[in-house]
């Protein structure tokens, strides 16, 4: 069952099945749920990401890894975790991870990053640029 606790209706209900879950010994699991982001938005940071190894010379996993989560939005992807030795290390989440608003940050981040390195990157209504880009990726497929 999920339930939005915004809702005083749904908020009810939610604490009556809590008090019943109780009385029975249930095990409850709570999860935080957030809209995951557009096909549209992901289809369209993997092409950025295509885009801009054509054009530093990477492939595209290493312009999603290194230059997007690393140098363009670690504050997006960086997530400080304690390991089992009691030890914080930073985790990189995936872009699956991210929801709507994440993922839009991320893109337009990256678009502004890379263009202060010098390489512009295709918005997504600049449809001739977007051509082009789409062509260089196709033609540099191999090495990406």
């Amino acid at each position: 069952m999920r339930y939005d606790l915004n809702d005083p209706r749904e908020y009810l209900e939610a604490a009556d099945h809590l008090q019943k879950a109780a009385a029975q010994h249930w095990v409850i699991e709570i999860k935080r749920w957030r809209k995951p982001k557009t096909n549209k938005q992901n289809n369209y940071l993997h092409f950025l990401c295509q885009y801009f190894a054509t054009e530093y010379g990477c492939t595209t996993a290493e312009a999603k890894e290194v230059y997007l989560k690393r140098q363009a939005c670690p504050h997006i992807f960086a997530e400080p975790i304690v390991n089992k030795h009691g030890v914080t290390i930073t985790r990189y989440k995936s872009t699956a991870e991210l929801n709507i608003a994440e993922t839009s940050s991320a893109i337009r981040n990256f678009i502004e990053w890379a263009a202060t390195g010098g390489i512009e990157l295709p918005l997504p209504d600049d449809i001739a640029f977007r051509r082009h880009a789409e062509y260089e990726i196709e033609r540099n497929q191999h090495l990406i």
